[in-house]
């Protein structure tokens, strides 16, 4: 799915992009942009995993949260010491860019 979403979205030749379970998922190349399309209790689930796939100055897409788990998930960032530079929201549904 997120290969054919660089597809469709014309993103530049040699974006590198994997598609994997995150609780299982093992690299030995850290990502520089990591992406997550997960529903809350997942995301509080794997995002501390996460981060051990992230390179120094990632920034993390994290995605699929309902406006009524907003709050608490926003709480959540900063209680893992993460920056929300960014929170857009479409009908009842959030995404946010964080950093560390």
């Amino acid at each position: 799915m997120a290969s054919r979403n660089v597809e469709l979205n014309g993103c530049p030749d040699g974006l590198r992009v994997t598609e994997g379970d995150a609780a299982n998922f093992i690299t030995d190349e850290p990502y520089n942009v990591i992406i997550a399309n997960l529903l809350s209790a997942i995301v509080e689930d794997v995002l501390p995993g996460l981060e051990r796939l992230a390179s120094p100055g990632a920034v993390f897409i994290i995605s699929g949260i309902s406006s009524r788990w907003n709050r608490r998930m926003l709480k959540f960032f900063r209680r893992l010491e993460f920056h929300v530079l960014d929170n857009r929201h479409l009908e009842d549904w959030h995404a946010y860019l964080l950093c560390r």
